[in-house]
């Protein structure tokens, strides 16, 4: 019970309160000091985060094609385009001198082979996802822009202009529609976004409190 509870939760408060106290002193202490640097294990936890992802998205897919999964081809194209992509990015990318520093061919044949996927592949792939998607939000905004109470009428009415305002073709109509376009997203539209902002920010702190203190034990396997 120790092992599993007990010690969890202490290495949680104390690195939580170090963490609290080392951000809010001052520059150049020794507690900023040892902050900074345990701030720079973030970095070695996003890269076993990271390492735990692959392998399980490695895994569920493999268990995938062995059961015959009818969808067994794709998962067969995602295990292999993730070795590709990894391979030729870490030997190519990352670390192109630890290749073989008397070949340069087989460094640039790595270099040209990471370059040809991220600007062949990966951006036709993302602008395509992103053309999708705008048909998605289109359909959407149809389904939410109907008048059919006064809120609603607000939001059609502040939505219409602020499209035209975006648009070349409603500031031909008339030019004051780009100026009132521009007040609602710099005035409107950011109240708004920092009222959600702040919301946000006094509820993540609140869940960090409670898993400082004990309160949250979910990430331990609990309930």
């Amino acid at each position: 019970m120790f092992l599993r509870k007990t010690l969890p939760l202490l290495i949680c408060f104390f690195c939580g309160v170090f963490a609290i106290v080392g951000f809010f002193s001052a520059e150049g202490t020794a507690i900023n000091t040892y902050y900074e640097k345990l701030a720079k294990w973030n970095s070695i936890i996003a890269a076993f985060a990271m390492l735990l992802g692959v392998g399980n998205l490695i895994r569920v897919n493999f268990i995938k094609i062995t059961r015959n999964h009818h969808d067994k081809i794709y998962c067969a194209i995602l295990i292999a385009s993730l070795l590709i992509t990894a391979t030729f990015g870490i030997l190519g990318g990352v670390y192109p001198t630890k290749i073989d520093p008397a070949n340069p061919q087989l460094m640039d044949f790595f270099k040209n082979k990471c370059a040809y996927i991220f600007e062949y592949m990966m951006k036709p792939m993302q602008s395509t996802m992103f053309s999708l998607l705008a048909f998605f939000v289109a359909s959407a905004a149809f389904r939410a822009f109907r008048a059919k109470s006064f809120e609603a009428t607000i939001l059609l009415v502040t939505a219409f202009i602020v499209m035209l305002g975006r648009v070349p073709i409603g500031t031909s109509i008339w030019p004051g529609f780009a100026g009132i376009s521009e007040w609602i997203l710099s005035t409107v539209n950011m109240a708004g976004s920092r009222a959600i902002t702040l919301g946000a920010a006094v509820g993540a702190t609140a869940a960090c409190l409670k898993i400082i203190l004990g309160l949250e034990t979910r990430y331990l396997g609990g309930e």
